[in-house]
């Protein structure tokens, strides 16, 4: 079997040769580890894909290409190539040859131990959500472990999540140029180039962004997925004759709210402090991914108002909301926009943010969010 690692770069896989090898393993942008290297890593990988003589591979290669006698020894190329650094998993994708054809996994690894716990709670999470209804918003777990390194002293654990590859699916972020007037959705498309999107196809993402989040929130147990960034780019998106969203991660599923009501009102309630959260944290990225903190324009709210209400309209899996669209559209628009801006500053007690800058951009942003939100659901038609 041959095996090979690469980097992906937008000008294409970048071999990792003996000297990439023996380099530092960074866990960040201009963050070394203290004695992983790159051939350290990407070893941790490979053992864990071949381990018990391809315990892994041998049967997903059977699944994929529907050939119940192929053998390791019909694998004749395994290519892991190293794809993305976010905040708390670092990605992969895995090319496998066989005698009867290829197929692409994904394989995420977590090296810290928050990330691991996250990881193995991703896990279970897409495991929950996956055989929901007909829902398909999500990758196929197929394979969950640790490898590791030992050296001296000195050990490192890797947590290991083996899934599906969402084949031409991109990262994307909002990004800003010296002469825009506000932020632009940046396709990360590492098959055609990096490229501004146009505002309809941005529409389109808040859109479904929005659908799925709402489709997978629970209005008889208020669970939700959460939390969620951009930053992390936990979306990802395929263009062509149509835009397609999928979400990668679900880092935990939970009942955020638990409003102190009456039981009779505690549905609707929830529901209305999960729409406000998601339209005014659906706004915000880092630019590039990795800059300061921006906001998408306002369009963006509207785009994503109309993905809740394609969601309610759908009554996935047969959950009966708290009420119907136009009941619901209506208590948005008896809302004043001091009563807004109550609301907004009482949910965010319950949706805490785990990040300083976004704390307090929303702190900055907080009362034009909610006189734009105000504005769009006065003039809002289902």
């Amino acid at each position: 079997m041959e095996i090979s690692y690469t980097f992906s770069t937008p000008s294409g896989d970048l071999p990792v040769g003996p000297r990439e090898m023996k380099r530092a393993f960074m866990t960040g942008p201009q963050k070394v580890h203290p004695f992983l290297t790159v051939g350290d890593y990407f070893d941790c990988l490979r053992d864990f894909l071949l381990k018990d003589n391809g315990s892994i591979i041998v049967p997903l290669s059977r699944r994929a290409l529907k050939e119940n006698d192929l053998k390791q020894e019909d694998i004749s190329r395994l290519l892991i190539r190293s794809e993305k650094h976010g905040r708390l998993y670092h990605v992969s994708s895995i090319e496998i040859d066989t005698s009867e054809g290829p197929f692409k996994l994904a394989l995420s690894a977590a090296l810290t131990e928050d990330a691991r716990k996250c990881l193995f709670a991703d896990r279970d999470n897409l495991i929950l959500l996956g055989g929901r209804g007909s829902l398909s918003y999500l990758p196929e777990v197929y394979a969950c472990g640790e490898s590791g390194v030992a050296r001296g002293k000195d050990s490192q654990t890797i947590g290991l999540l083996l899934s599906g590859w969402l084949d031409d699916f991109h990262e994307w972020h909002l990004s800003r140029a010296e002469a825009m007037e506000e932020p632009r959705i940046s396709l990360w498309d590492t098959k055609r180039g990096f490229r501004f999107l146009e505002r309809d196809e941005a529409c389109e993402i808040f859109r479904k962004i929005s659908m799925i989040l709402t489709l997978y929130f629970d209005p008889e147990t208020f669970y939700q997925v959460y939390p969620w960034h951009h930053s992390a780019g936990d979306f990802v998106v395929r263009t062509g004759e149509r835009i397609e969203v999928r979400l990668t991660t679900v880092r935990n599923y939970i009942p955020v709210i638990d409003v102190p009501v009456e039981k009779t009102l505690r549905p609707i309630l929830s529901l209305i402090y999960f729409l406000f959260h998601m339209l005014l944290i659906i706004r915000i990225d880092r630019s590039d991914g990795v800059g300061e903190i921006v906001w998408a324009g306002p369009f963006s709210i509207k785009a994503s108002l109309r993905g809740f209400f394609d969601a309610l309209s759908l009554h996935t899996g047969g959950r009966a909301y708290p009420a119907g669209s136009l009941e619901i559209l209506s208590l948005l628009q008896s809302f004043s926009g001091d009563e807004l801006l109550n609301l907004h500053l009482s949910l965010l007690s319950y949706y805490s943010l785990d990040d300083t800058d976004e704390i307090s951009a929303v702190q900055t942003g907080l009362k034009d969010h909610v006189k734009e939100l105000e504005n769009i659901i006065r003039n809002f038609q289902i």
